[in-house]
């Protein structure tokens, strides 16, 4: 191999380091995603369980600290939370479609510098 076609080989590899270290953390976004989702809506299944007319003291995890929070203002907020997450999920999983087909482009693209090298 040339100097220059070495050179771009190795600018290509070192994109495709850098976009499977993405993929990974998109990935990874995803399923913290995911999971916080679920854990929400648990929650509030198990909330919606409860008798409407109790007058049973309920927190809401602020940070460090525990608020005392009506019933209504705990399912609104795990409404919010559901479709944040939700919106997250989407919005990441595009991106992890968009990184899949970047990568391997940026594999064709190598194979190919290294083909034409090789048969020059």
């Amino acid at each position: 191999l040339d100097s220059s076609i070495s050179k771009e080989v190795n600018d290509l590899h070192q994109q495709l380091i850098a976009t499977t270290k993405e993929y990974r953390m998109v990935k990874a976004n995803i399923m913290k995603a995911q999971n916080g989702k679920k854990s929400n809506e648990l929650t509030k299944m198990e909330l919606e369980k409860m008798p409407q007319g109790t007058d049973a003291k309920m927190y809401r995890s602020v940070g460090k600290m525990f608020m005392l929070t009506s019933r209504s203002d705990i399912m609104t907020h795990l409404e919010e939370s559901v479709e944040k997450e939700g919106k997250e999920e989407t919005s990441l999983t595009a991106k992890l479609d968009y990184l899949e087909r970047r990568m391997k482009s940026q594999q064709q693209n190598i194979q190919e510098l290294t083909k034409s090298a090789s048969s020059e």
